[in-house]
């Protein structure tokens, strides 16, 4: 496990690291968290993460004060990360409600945690080939019930990954409960049709994607109009779809369920979105 954790405003080696079993995090996924990178050893979009890890804390009931704990986190992780990793990190921030002595209770303290690592970028054949995306079982609700911040209690998203896996896919797709398409397990979902893309968030149940947000200020830039919600029969009939995330960027997807999406190969506007990302995060 090479990497640093930090616990309670402690840097130490991600092997040494320990939560108490009776956090609430780990018993009831009573928490949110936050994944960031690093680029020329700057963190990326901080203050939309930040933003977002407010969110969360006031969907957990936390104080916003909590903010500046992630921040010493952030700052701290990055100080030691970079002269033992380099410029590029991987970082995850995670607030719980702390240490409970009554699982039936709502009593709220303050655990935060964090983990840096080397960022580990995908492989370039998802970006020149495409991603396979299949259709889970599984649902979340809408609008989202954490109000598009991210939470510990991940189960949902991992059985859904699990289907993916099993199926030979990469990912997998959640729907809301009224059976339009919401997000993937760890990605916001676009998808082009003619000059319209489709690009479900908050209010259909997906998390408030800080990449997601980049790629709506470019497409509000170049006047391409979006449709915040998404079926599956307008995927199925799209010339091309992509997914987004912090450590992904802009993903290319190339199949979904056993047919191709448009052509089958990585459409245009994903191929121009793709470069405008990659030179705002290198500062190019």
């Amino acid at each position: 496990m090479d990497g640093l954790a930090y616990v309670d405003g402690q840097t130490l080696d991600l092997k040494d690291a320990r939560v108490p079993l009776l956090d609430r995090g780990y018993l009831m996924g009573d928490g949110v968290f936050e994944t960031l990178r690093t680029t020329h050893g700057a963190v990326f979009h901080l203050e939309a993460h930040a933003a977002r890890f407010r969110t969360g804390l006031a969907a957990i009931g936390l104080e916003p004060e909590v903010e500046d704990l992630f921040l010493e986190a952030v700052a701290e992780l990055v100080a030691v990360g970079v002269p033992e990793f380099g410029d590029e990190l991987y970082l995850r921030i995670n607030a719980t409600t702390g240490v409970t002595e009554d699982l039936g209770g709502s009593d709220a303290g303050v655990t935060l945690t964090g983990i840096c690592k080397p960022f580990k970028p995908y492989p370039m054949r998802f970006y020149s080939h495409g991603v396979h995306l299949i259709l889970s079982d599984r649902r979340v609700e809408a609008p989202s019930m954490t109000g598009g911040a991210k939470p510990l209690s991940f189960l949902p998203y991992v059985m859904a990954r699990r289907e993916a896996h099993a199926r030979t896919a990469h990912d997998a797709i959640l729907r809301n409960d009224a059976g339009r398409l919401a997000e993937v397990t760890t990605s916001n979902l676009f998808a082009v049709v003619g000059d319209v893309v489709h690009a479900p968030g908050p209010d259909e149940g997906a998390v408030d994607g800080v990449t997601r947000g980049v790629v709506l200020d470019f497409l509000d830039d170049a006047g391409i109009a979006v449709e915040p919600t998404l079926d599956v029969a307008t995927l199925r009939g799209a010339d091309e779809a992509f997914v987004t995330n912090t450590t992904g960027g802009v993903v290319p997807v190339t199949r979904f369920e056993e047919a191709p999406v448009g052509s089958g190969q990585k459409g245009e506007l994903t191929t121009r979105l793709g470069h405008a990302y990659e030179d705002l995060v290198r500062g190019r």
